[in-house]
């Protein structure tokens, strides 16, 4: 029977699936012929995910810290992490982590929950497991999330990333994230959605983002929804909702997206008082390849109160002089 204790400084490891790259770390260790167990923090820690990230440049956290457990288990591996915390100036991260690695040689399998808090969804690009996604999906978000913040929200993880993401339902993948002031870029060609309050949520493949307020130019939004039924096949993104506000500003946001085209000069040539409700469902596609890959879009535009309309032009007549 043996002991070994000791302190290990500037712990580097390299990548190797599923465990990530690591730099920047202080360990205290305490190992045995059963297993090992280990306190780990670093400040200014580096982590490498390079078949999930696809990132050159790895991830910086201000702190990190967790105790690690190493055990054999049925002749297999077993890594537990509790306590794990991850934190820098984009997020905070709470969570615990097994990974099992089986004696038979089948790849690894990942048991991942926790609690995050995202300060700046502007930088959830960074974090976007984008080798795992399709082209076209991965640019929309690299794009969608333009600014806003995640005061709460929870995740889980459990099966095998080589798996992921579950087709025949061989893991869980679930988040819920509630969201503050989010301003959503759903397409370049329309004004994006402003100061969104919600909950977005991943389970398995699919992800949405329920608002229940929110802005579009000065119109307030209600009830909003958008969805990417299934993100191992991306071909599009439904959007439906409504929004409330004055019939200038409902005009006004007709005439700043791509509806402009086929109403011409209409919107410019009234002027109009009184309250408008915009409702729209739309298929935006995310690729270009055939007819069934163009714009859907079903919508009304509506005035539960009074309104009137009054015609901008000036119209001169004349009368002929009699013979």
């Amino acid at each position: 029977r043996w002991t070994l204790r000791g302190d290990v400084r500037g712990l580097a490891l390299n990548p190797a699936e599923p465990i990530p790259g690591l730099r920047g770390l202080d360990a205290r260790f305490e190992a045995s012929a059963e297993g090992a167990q280990l306190d780990i923090a670093g400040e200014g820690v580096r982590v490498e995910l390079p078949w999930l990230l696809a990132r050159d440049a790895p991830l910086s956290f201000d702190r990190l810290a967790a105790r690690v457990g190493l055990a054999r288990d049925d002749g297999g591996l077993r890594i537990e992490a509790d306590d794990l915390e991850l934190e820098n100036a984009d997020l905070r991260l709470r969570s615990r982590l097994a990974v099992d690695f089986p004696a038979d040689g089948r790849g690894p399998s990942l048991d991942l929950s926790g609690d995050i808090r995202v300060d700046d969804a502007g930088a959830i690009r960074r974090y976007v497991p984008a080798t795992l996604l399709k082209p076209k999906l991965r640019r929309w978000l690299d794009q969608a999330f333009l600014a806003g913040r995640v005061p709460s929200g929870r995740f889980l993880f459990r099966g095998r990333p080589a798996d992921f993401p579950f087709a025949d339902g061989q893991g869980r993948f679930e988040a819920a994230l509630r969201v503050q002031d989010l301003d959503l870029r759903f397409n370049a060609r329309w004004p994006h959605f402003e100061s969104v309050d919600g909950v977005l949520r991943f389970a398995i493949a699919r992800l949405e983002i329920d608002a229940t307020a929110g802005r579009l130019l000065d119109l307030s939004v209600r009830d909003a929804e958008l969805v990417i039924p299934d993100v191992r096949d991306a071909r599009a993104i439904l959007v439906e909702g409504s929004a409330i506000g004055a019939f200038g500003d409902a005009v006004a946001f007709l005439a700043r997206s791509p509806l402009k085209e086929r109403l011409g000069a209409i919107p410019e040539r009234f002027e109009v008082t009184g309250m408008a409700r915009i409702d729209l469902s739309m298929s935006v596609p995310l690729r270009r390849r055939g007819p069934e890959d163009r714009l859907g879009l079903d919508g009304a535009l509506s005035w539960p109160g009074p309104a009137s309309l009054a015609p901008s032009w000036t119209c001169l007549l004349y009368t002929s002089p009699s013979p």
